[in-house]
């Protein structure tokens, strides 16, 4: 991606820094209504219950 002068590349790096958090954040947080056999589900596959992030 070309971007001119300093503030285009701050600028992408910031979005690009936000997008991977984003991206952590929605895979470890799960809906509140999930269901008890989806919990279990997700326990077996990853090792871990998924919390669930407000």
């Amino acid at each position: 991606m070309n971007v001119r002068g300093l503030a285009g590349p701050h600028k992408t790096m910031l979005l690009t820094a936000m997008a991977y958090n984003l991206k952590k954040l929605l895979k470890h947080c799960t809906p509140t209504g999930m269901l008890a056999s989806e919990a279990d589900s997700a326990k077996r596959q990853f090792g871990h219950a998924p919390s669930s992030c407000v």
